[in-house]
C-alpha cells in the first residue's frame, strides 16, 4: 500500500483519494443531462430544485402516456399497461480511447482524457503559483491567485485561443474538470465544518452578538432599500423576491471559511483582531445558512407550495439523520479511541466517504451539495483525536489537488469580453447593489465596533477583515448563474468585483494593523530593574512532559524565599490542528475538554510543584490551543498583560540537530526567534542536558552543592544575565563562577557600555562577595578564536549549568571571525557553541536575552569570517 510518512506515521492518503474518485464517477453516472448541452447540469449539484424537476419529468410522460391512450383508444376505466418508460432526454458522447499512448509512436498524448486531466492541473498548479508569485511583494492572499489563475485558463485569456479550447478544454474535458471543480468545493466545505467550532455562539458575549446583529441588519436594510429603486431596471429574474433576498443575503454576510484561511496566512488567528473576526463571522455564518434556507424555500415556492414542501421536509430529514445517526456514530468512533494512539485507517475512509454521500443525497432531496457536506463537518467535534486527524490525512490533497480544479470551474464561466461588450443598463443594477452592499457592511462594522473599546486603527482592520470575499461568493454567483438570476456578463463582473475587494482590502489591513506594536513598551521589566527582595513574575512556556522537568529544576534554582516569591504564570502551549479558532483556557475559571487531556498532568505536577512550596510560589495557570506560527503572539500576549519579568522558553538543540521531524516541536527556531525580538520583557531559553533531565534533580539531594558558571561578555544580556545568577545565589548551595571576556587593550570597546557592565560588576561583587561562593576571573582576548578556545578549556570543570547572555552589546572583537560559525542565532554565537555537541560536556545552558525597549533597535555585533581549525 502506498503511503506517505509524515512526523513519523504512516498516513494513508491514497485510499482515500482512490475512495473519493470511485464515489464520483458513481455520482457523475447519475447526472441528468439537459438537451443541447455538452457537459452537466450545475442545478444539479447546487441547490436546484430536484423535486421541481423530478415533477416536470413525471408531467412530461403522464402527456406522453395520455396521448398514446388516446392513440389506441382507451377508456379511463381500461386496463392500464404493465410498464410506463418516461421520455427521459439523452445526450449521446462519442467515447475516447482508453488512457493509454505513446508519443514515440505518433500518438496524439492530449487525445487521451486521463493525460488531458493531468495536463490540465499542471497548467492551473502552474499558473496560479506563477501568479502568486508575482503578487506575493502586494501581500495578496492565496485565493486571489487562484482566481486569477483560473480566470486566465478560461474564456477571458486562454480560452479565447480556439486552439488552445480545442487541445486543452474539449467538452469531455470540461465536464470531468468541472465535477472535479464541484467535489473540490464539496471538500472544501466539509473540512471548513470540521474545523469550525460552533460552541463559541454560546460563549460569545454580547458585544459580539451586538456586532454580528448590526452588521447585518444595516446593509440588509440599506440594499433593500435599493432593491427597491433599482427594481424597475432589473431583469425579471433577478427582481423576484426571492433573488433579492438571496442577493441581500450573501452581500450582508461574513463567511467565517473565506476569513479564516486569509487571517491563517498573514498569521493573525490569535490576535486580538482576528479572534474577534472569527467569532463574529462564526455567528454570522449560522444565521447566513438560516438566511439561505428560507430563500430556497421561498425559490422553491415560486414553482409551488408542494416544492417548498417537500424541500422543508428534507431539510428537516437531512438535520434530523446529521444529529442523531450520524452524530451517535461519530461519538462511537471517539469513545472507541484509545489515548496516544491513532485513530484507525477505516474510520476516516467512512467519514471522507460519507461526506460524499450526504452530498449526494442532500442533492437529490434538492437541499444542495454544498449544505449537505459543511453541515456534516459541523457534526464531527473539531482538534483532536478526530477532527485534527481527519484534517492532517485530507487537507493537502484537497486544497492542492481538487481546489484548483474548482478554480477551473469558476474561470471558466468568466467571460470579459461578454462582460464588456454588454449594455450598461444590464450591469449597472447588480453592480451598484453589490458596491452599496461592500461600502455599506464595512461602515456598518464600524458603527456596531464601537462597543468593543478600540482604537481607530483597530476598528478599521476589523470591519475590513469582515468585508473579504471568497470561496462562499464564488460558490453561490456560480449557483445563481445556473438558476438564471444572473447571466455570464452580470457573473464575470460579480466575480472580478469580488476579487478586487478582497485584492484591495487585505494588504490595506495589513498594513494598518499590526498585532505585536502593543508589545514594545517604554518601562523596564528586567531581572536587573527589579529590587532583589520583590516579588519576581515569570512566564513559564510549556511544551511536554520532557520540557517541564527542566523547568522545575530551574524554578528550585531560582530560589523563592518569603522576602522574593515568585509569581508563575504556566503557559501549555497545544498546537491547533484540525480546528480553526484559538482556544485560550484559565484553568482557574474553565474546564479543559477532554480530548486535551495531556494538559491535565502537566498542570498537575505544577499544582504538587507549588503545594511544596506553599506562600514561596503563586501559580496560574492556562492552556492556548494556537497555531505554531503565532505563538509568539500568544505568548508575548501573556507576558505583557500578567507584566511578567521574564519568559522561560524551553528549546532541545537535539530537536533541531539530529531529529529529522525537529518542526514538529511547538518551539521551533523561527517561533523562539519571533518571541526574542517582539518579547515585552526580557527572556531566557533553557537548554537542559544532563541531570537537568531529572525532574526530582534540585530537590533529590536538599544539602548537595551545585557549580554554574556565568560568561559575561558584556553588553544589556550579560548583565541580565548576570542579574538572574545574582537571584541563585540566594540558594545557599549554589556556588557561582563569573568569567569576564575583554578585548586586548579594550580594542573595540563602547566607553559607555563598558561603564555600565564595571557598575554591574562591582554591585555583584560588593552584594556576594561575603558569601564566599562566588569566584571571579578576567581574560583577554585578540578575536573570536582566542575566545572559543578559552570557553572550550573550561569544559573541563563539571558545571551543572552555563548561563550567557545572548549577544546585544558584546564587543566585536571578542567575535571576530565568527560570522559564519553559528547556526542559530536566537541562541547568539557563545550560547551556541556551548549548547552544541561539539563542546561535549552535559551540562545545561540558560541563554539570557534584556528586555528591548520601545523605539530601540537591536544592534548585531559586526564580524568577520575565521576559519576554526582546532575544533
Amino acid at each position: 500500500m502506498f503511503t506517505i510518512n509524515r512526523v513519523g506515521n504512516r498516513h494513508p492518503v491514497l485510499p482515500i483519494l482512490l475512495a473519493c474518485l470511485g464515489f464520483s464517477g458513481l455520482c457523475i453516472s447519475m447526472v441528468r443531462m439537459e438537451p443541447g448541452l455538452s457537459s452537466f447540469s450545475l442545478e444539479r449539484w447546487f441547490s436546484g430544485d430536484h423535486h421541481h424537476s423530478f415533477l416536470q419529468t413525471v408531467n412530461k410522460a403522464t402527456v406522453s402516456h395520455a396521448t398514446a391512450k388516446a392513440a389506441a383508444g382507451m377508456t379511463n376505466n381500461s386496463e392500464p399497461p404493465a410498464v410506463v418508460v418516461p421520455q427521459i432526454p439523452i445526450i449521446c458522447h462519442k467515447t475516447g480511447p482508453l488512457p493509454h499512448g505513446n508519443q514515440f509512436y505518433a500518438d496524439d498524448i492530449l487525445h487521451f482524457p486521463f493525460k488531458l486531466i493531468l495536463m490540465q492541473a499542471i497548467l492551473i498548479i502552474t499558473i496560479t503559483r506563477v501568479v502568486r508569485f508575482i503578487l506575493k511583494p502586494l501581500k495578496q492572499p492565496k485565493v486571489v491567485s487562484e482566481i486569477i489563475g483560473g480566470i486566465i485558463m478560461g474564456p477571458s485569456v486562454l480560452g479565447r485561443n480556439a486552439k488552445f479550447s480545442a487541445i486543452f478544454l474539449p467538452p469531455n474535458a470540461q465536464f470531468v474538470a468541472k465535477n472535479l471543480g464541484l467535489m473540490g468545493f464539496m471538500f472544501f466545505l466539509f473540512l471548513s465544518g470540521v474545523k469550525m467550532d460552533i460552541s463559541v455562539i454560546k460563549k460569545s458575549g454580547k458585544k459580539e452578538w451586538f456586532v454580528c446583529i448590526i452588521g447585518m441588519v444595516i446593509p440588509i436594510i440599506l440594499l433593500t432599500v435599493v432593491f427597491i429603486l433599482l427594481k424597475p431596471a432589473m431583469d425579471p429574474e433577478l427582481s423576484k423576491i426571492s433573488s433579492i433576498g438571496a442577493v441581500v443575503g450573501l452581500l450582508s454576510i461574513s463567511a467565517f471559511y473565506v476569513i479564516h484561511p486569509i487571517l491563517q496566512e498573514m498569521n493573525l488567528l490569535s490576535s486580538e483582531i482576528g479572534r474577534i473576526a472569527l467569532s463574529t463571522s462564526i455567528i454570522i455564518d449560522v444565521i447566513g445558512i438560516i438566511f439561505l434556507v428560507v430563500f430556497e424555500v421561498m425559490r422553491h415556492a415560486e414553482h409551488g407550495a408542494r416544492a417548498a414542501i417537500w424541500y422543508n421536509v428534507s431539510v428537516v430529514v437531512l438535520l434530523l439523520f446529521m444529529g442523531t445517526t450520524v452524530r451517535r456514530m461519530v461519538r462511537w468512533i471517539i469513545d472507541k479511541h484509545q489515548v496516544g494512539e491513532p485513530i484507525r485507517q477505516v474510520y476516516i475512509v467512512v467519514l471522507v466517504l460519507g461526506s460524499m454521500v450526504v452530498a449526494f443525497l442532500s442533492d437529490m432531496f434538492g437541499i444542495g451539495i454544498a449544505n449537505g457536506s459543511f453541515w456534516l463537518g459541523l457534526v464531527i467535534p473539531d482538534g483532536p483525536p478526530l477532527g485534527s486527524t481527519i484534517v492532517e490525512r485530507t487537507e493537502t490533497f484537497i486544497l492542492h489537488l481538487f481546489m484548483p480544479f474548482s478554480y477551473i470551474l469558476i474561470g471558466m464561466l468568466v467571460d470579459v469580453v461578454a462582460m464588456v461588450s454588454a449594455p450598461w443598463s444590464l450591469l449597472y443594477p447588480i453592480f451598484t447593489i453589490a458596491l452599496i452592499g461592500c461600502v455599506g457592511r464595512f461602515f456598518a462594522n464600524m458603527i456596531a465596533s464601537l462597543v468593543l473599546e478600540l482604537s481607530i486603527k483597530e476598528r478599521i482592520s476589523l470591519s475590513l477583515m469582515l468585508s473579504l470575499r471568497g470561496q462562499m461568493e464564488f460558490i453561490i454567483m456560480v449557483h445563481w448563474l445556473d438558476k438564471g438570476i444572473i447571466g455570464i456578463p452580470s457573473y464575470s463582473m460579480l466575480i472580478l468585483l469580488s476579487t478586487g475587494i478582497t485584492f484591495i482590502v487585505t494588504p490595506i489591513f495589513g498594513s494598518l494593523y499590526d498585532p505585536t506594536r502593543p508589545y514594545f513598551i517604554s518601562k523596564w521589566r528586567t531581572i536587573q530593574h527589579t529590587p532583589p527582595n520583590s516579588e519576581l513574575k515569570i512566564l513559564l512556556c510549556i511544551h511536554d512532559h520532557e520540557t517541564l522537568a527542566g523547568l522545575l529544576n530551574l524554578l528550585e534554582f531560582t530560589f523563592p524565599t518569603q522576602a522574593s516569591p515568585l509569581d508563575i504564570y504556566a503557559l501549555h502551549i497545544v498546537d491547533m490542528i484540525g480546528r480553526a479558532a484559538p482556544i485560550f483556557i484559565d484553568h482557574a475559571q474553565q474546564r479543559l475538554p477532554t480530548k486535551y487531556a495531556s494538559s491535565y498532568s502537566i498542570h498537575n505536577s505544577l499544582r504538587f510543584y507549588q503545594e511544596s512550596k506553599r506562600d514561596l510560589i503563586q501559580l496560574h495557570s492556562f492552556t492556548a490551543i494556537i497555531p505554531k506560527r503565532t505563538t509568539y503572539q500568544d505568548v508575548c500576549e501573556m507576558a505583557l498583560t500578567r507584566k511578567s519579568t521574564i519568559i522561560i522558553i524551553p528549546f532541545h538543540k537535539k530537536w533541531v540537530e539530529t531529529m529529522p521531524d525537529a518542526e514538529s516541536s511547538t518551539f521551533t527556531t523561527t517561533v523562539l526567534a519571533k518571541i526574542m525580538d517582539h518579547a515585552p520583557c526580557s527572556v531566557g531559553v533553557l537548554i537542559q542536558k544532563g541531570e537537568f533531565q531529572n525532574p526530582m534533580f534540585a530537590i533529590s539531594d536538599p544539602y548537595a552543592v551545585h557549580q554554574f558558571i556565568v560568561i559575561f561578555t558584556g553588553g544589556p544580556d550579560a548583565r541580565e544575565a548576570l542579574a538572574y545568577a545574582d537571584r541563585m545565589l540566594m540558594n545557599p548551595y549554589v556556588n557561582m563562577m563569573v568569567i569576564r571576556f575583554l578585548a586586548v587593550n579594550n580594542r573595540g570597546d563602547d566607553e559607555m557600555e563598558r561603564k555600565l557592565d564595571d557598575g554591574m560588576l562591582q554591585w555583584f561583587m560588593a552584594r556576594n562577595e561575603a558569601t564566599r561562593r562566588i569566584g571571579y576571573q578576567e581574560i583577554e582576548v585578540n578575536n573570536g578564536e582566542e575566545t572559543l578556545a578559552s570557553i572550550h578549556a573550561l569544559k573541563n570543570i563539571n558545571y551543572e549549568m552555563w548561563i550567557v547572555g545572548r549577544e546585544r552589546g558584546i564587543n566585536p572583537v571578542l567575535l571576530e571571525g565568527l560570522s559564519n560559525w553559528s547556526n542559530h542565532d536566537e541562541l547568539g554565537v557563545i550560547g551556541d557553541y556551548v549548547s552544541s555537541s561539539d563542546f561535549g560536556t552535559v551540562s545545561s545552558v540558560l541563554i539570557v536575552q534584556q528586555q528591548l525597549l520601545r523605539g530601540k533597535e537591536r544592534k548585531k555585533p559586526k564580524l568577520r569570517s575565521l576559519s576554526l581549525n582546532y575544533f
